[in-house]
């Protein structure tokens, strides 16, 4: 279906370094809470690449052989169309993200087990934009370019999470961080709030 849009280049790639750090993203993006008494389910070493000169196609796939994950990246429109499989094969997720900062865009549709579909649009006003994020960190005194800013998902919702980096000392940055929740601004700004990163 898709030999249209992409060259004859195919690869199955097993075990290199780039397949499982993006394994290790997957799993944390994908099972970020583990659904109590669900078997666990092993994701094979087995991945599929079909690169072109605009669309390239990566795909994963349970030790079942089911798939797993893949998605669509059109290096033009700068998206990558994400689709996520549950173990049975039936679809958990889809949409779009963009691949500059891989944040959640358009339209998202969830599909629970019993058939329903729940959608969320990220590009609706009801929902924070990164730029109104900046503006909300901006009251908790973080101001650029000293902010980071990065897409959580912690319990089913979406957070925005905007690290401050306070102070520099050469090999590392210590700051703090806020996360502002996507669907309402809602702003949590954690007790034990300390963060290093090594440079």
């Amino acid at each position: 279906m898709f030999q249209t849009l992409v060259d004859a280049n195919y690869e199955t790639v097993n075990r290199n370094f780039m397949n499982n750090t993006f394994k290790i993203l997957f799993l944390i993006s994908h099972f970020t809470i583990p659904l109590l008494g669900q078997k666990e389910v092993e994701i094979s070493d087995k991945t599929e690449r079909y690169d072109s000169s605009r669309i390239n196609i990566y795909r994963m796939y349970y030790s079942s052989g089911r798939l797993c994950y893949e998605n669509y990246t059109d290096s033009i429109k700068k998206l990558r169309l994400e689709k996520y499989y549950n173990s049975n094969g039936s679809l958990k997720m889809e949409g779009d993200k963009n691949i500059e900062n891989n944040y959640h865009v358009g339209i998202w549709k969830y599909y629970s087990k019993n058939g329903k579909i729940k959608k969320i649009n990220f590009d609706s006003t009801s929902q924070i934009s990164y730029y109104q994020a900046i503006q909300i960190a901006k009251i908790y005194g973080y101001q650029e370019p000293k902010i980071e800013i990065t897409e959580n998902v912690i319990k089913d919702n979406y957070y925005w999470k905007i690290e401050y980096w306070k102070e520099d000392y050469g090999d590392h940055s210590t700051g703090e961080y806020i996360l502002i929740k996507r669907s309402d601004g809602k702003v949590t700004k954690p007790k034990n709030n300390h963060i290093v990163r090594y440079d």
